[in-house]
C-alpha cells in the first residue's frame, strides 16, 4: 500500500470513528473555537493574566453591577471582621486567654493600616474577586507578628530572570523540580525595579486553583468579561439614545429650507444691526427662538423631519438586560436573588439561599486555610513572647476556622429553628455564636455575671430570681411579636 493510500485509510478510520460532533474541531455550520489542551499556567500566562487582571480592576472603578457581585461575594465569604478563630486546645483555660490575645492582636495585625485582621481579610476577599488571588506576607513589627498586603500585580518574574520564566519560575513564582512552589518574587516599593525573593513559609497565597500546575489565580469575573463589556456598551448606546430623544428639535418650514448665515453672523457680532434683505426672516427666526426654543432647524416646503418618540429603554431592551444580569451572576456563582433581591415564594427562596450558602462554603475554605496559617505564624510567635499564652499544651495548634452568617430568608424562622436545636442538643453554643464573630466561652462567662446581677437584684428588692427572668422574657417576647407585625404589615404593602 502506497503512503497516500494509508493516509487516506486512516482519515477514513478516524471520520468513522468521530462520532461526537463536539469533538470535531472544524463545523462549517459553527464558529471556530480557538485553543488547545495544555497546562492551566501555559493557558493564563503572565500577558494573559495581567489583562485580565487590567479588565477586571476597569469594571471593578466603573461598573455598578460587578461591584454589587463583590459586595455580596465579600459578606458572605468572609464577612465583616474576617473568618472567626478559635482555640480548641485540651486546655480551657488556655484556650480562653488564647482567645483574649488574639482578640488584642487582631486590632493590629496589618502592618500597613489600622484596620487590623478583619479590615485585611475583607480586602484579600474583595481583591482575591476582582484579581483572582492575594499575597499575605508574614512579617513583624517590634518582636510582635504582623501581617502585610500584597496585590496580584506586585509579584511577578523579575526582568533579569527572564530566562528561567517556564522551567524554574511560573509568573513570579519559583518551583522546585516537582513542580511545588519554593518561593515568591515581590516588587519593593511601588515604582522600584528591584525584587526581593522571599520563602513559600513567608508568604500565604490566597487564591483557589481551578486546575494542577496553576500557579496564579484569575479573576472571579474572567469568564463573564465579554459579557460585562456588552453590558456596559448597551448601557452606554441606550443612554444615548435616551438623551438624544429627550431633547426636543423643533422643525421651521421656509422657502429657502436654511437660515441666512450672514444674519446669524450678524447677529452674534453685531446684534444691534440688521441687513434689510434679511430683516423680515431674521425677526421670524428670532421669534421661533423665543416661543420654540433655540436648537431648531429649517427644511424646505414639502419637506418633513419626524422627531422619534422617547421611548428608551424599550421592553427588549430591558428584558436583554435582566437576561444578561442572569448570565453574568450565573457566570460568577452568586445568586441573582443577592445581587437583584426582589419577592420570590417561600419555597423557592429557600432552596435558591441554600444553594449560595453552599457556594459560599465551598469559596471560605481558601480564606479558612489561610487563617490557619495566619494563626499558626502569630501564634507561634507570641508563645515565645507573651507570658499570657507560654503555658501553651501541646496540641496548641488545635482550632476552629467558621464562616459569616449564612444568606438568611427569614431570621425569625431560623431563630426558631435554632432555639429548638439547641434545645435538644442537635446544635452547640459554639455554632450559634461564631458565625457572628463572638466567642461562646465569653458569652457563658457573661451570661454567668448576669445570672449574678439577677440574684443579687432579687435579693436586694425581696424577689425571686426567677420573677424578674420572667419579666425580662415577657418584655422581649412583647418586644419581638410587635416587631414580626411590622415586619408582616411591610410586607403586604404594595411594592
Amino acid at each position: 500500500m502506497n503512503p497516500l493510500s494509508k493516509a487516506f485509510g486512516f482519515m477514513r478510520a478516524m471520520w468513522t470513528f468521530a462520532r461526537y460532533e463536539a469533538g470535531l474541531r472544524y463545523n462549517p455550520r459553527r464558529t471556530f473555537l480557538p485553543g488547545f489542551v495544555q497546562d492551566a499556567h501555559i493557558d493564563a500566562d503572565q500577558c494573559t493574566r495581567m489583562e485580565l487582571v487590567r479588565k477586571s480592576r476597569w469594571f471593578e472603578k466603573n461598573d455598578a453591577l460587578a461591584n454589587r457581585i463583590a459586595e455580596v461575594y465579600t459578606e458572605f465569604t468572609v464577612g465583616a471582621f474576617g473568618p472567626t478563630v478559635s482555640p480548641e486546645s485540651s486546655d480551657e483555660d488556655w484556650n480562653l486567654r488564647a482567645s483574649d490575645w488574639l482578640d488584642e492582636w487582631s486590632q493590629v495585625a496589618d502592618l500597613n493600616s489600622k484596620f487590623g485582621y478583619g479590615g485585611l481579610m475583607t480586602t484579600a476577599c474583595w481583591r482575591e474577586f476582582f484579581d483572582g488571588e492575594f499575597f499575605l506576607l508574614k512579617t513583624g513589627e517590634r518582636g510582635r507578628p504582623r501581617l502585610q498586603g500584597i496585590s496580584a500585580h506586585r509579584v511577578a518574574t523579575p526582568p533579569d530572570l527572564y530566562d528561567q520564566e517556564g522551567s524554574t519560575i511560573i509568573d513570579g513564582v519559583r518551583i522546585d523540580k516537582r513542580g511545588r512552589p519554593i518561593s515568591y518574587f515581590i516588587q519593593e516599593g511601588f515604582d522600584d525595579e528591584r525584587f526581593t525573593e522571599r520563602t513559600a513559609n513567608e508568604v500565604i497565597h490566597l487564591f483557589e486553583p481551578s486546575a494542577p500546575n496553576q500557579y496564579r489565580g484569575l479573576p472571579k469575573l474572567t469568564p463573564v468579561m465579554n459579557l460585562l463589556h456588552d453590558w456596559n456598551d448597551l448601557c452606554m448606546f441606550e443612554m444615548q439614545k435616551a438623551k438624544d430623544n429627550a431633547q426636543i428639535t423643533n422643525i421651521w418650514e421656509n422657502a429657502t429650507g436654511s437660515f441666512s448665515p450672514q444674519q446669524a453672523r450678524q447677529n452674534r457680532f453685531l446684534p444691534t444691526q440688521t441687513a434689510p434683505t434679511d430683516s423680515i426672516d431674521s425677526q421670524r427666526y428670532e421669534f421661533i427662538k423665543r416661543v420654540l426654543g433655540p436648537k431648531s432647524v429649517a427644511v424646505k416646503s414639502g419637506e418633513k423631519i419626524l422627531q422619534l418618540k422617547n421611548e428608551s429603554p424599550s421592553a427588549a431592551t430591558q428584558w436583554l438586560w435582566d437576561y444578561m444580569a442572569s448570565l453574568i451572576c450565573a457566570g460568577v456563582g452568586v445568586s441573582k436573588l443577592l445581587v437583584f433581591p426582589w419577592s420570590l415564594q417561600g419555597t423557592v427562596a429557600r432552596s435558591e439561599l441554600d444553594l449560595a450558602t453552599n457556594y459560599f462554603r465551598s469559596r471560605f475554605a481558601t480564606f479558612a486555610r489561610a487563617s490557619f496559617e495566619v494563626y499558626l505564624f502569630a501564634m507561634g510567635t507570641a508563645r515565645f513572647s507573651d507570658v499570657r499564652v507560654a503555658d501553651a499544651p501541646f496540641d496548641w495548634t488545635r482550632i476552629e476556622v467558621l464562616p459569616p452568617r449564612a444568606p438568611n430568608v427569614d431570621v425569625g424562622r431560623n431563630s426558631a429553628a435554632m432555639i429548638a436545636e439547641l434545645e435538644s442538643g442537635a446544635t452547640t453554643l459554639k455554632d450559634i455564636y461564631l458565625p457572628r464573630n463572638q466567642s461562646w466561652r465569653k458569652q457563658i462567662d457573661q451570661r454567668g455575671r448576669e445570672e449574678q446581677v439577677i440574684d443579687i437584684t432579687a435579693k436586694k428588692y425581696g424577689l425571686t430570681p426567677d420573677r424578674i427572668r420572667r419579666a425580662i422574657a415577657e418584655s422581649m417576647k412583647a418586644q419581638m411579636a410587635a416587631e414580626t407585625e411590622k415586619q408582616r404589615q411591610e410586607d403586604l404593602q404594595p411594592a
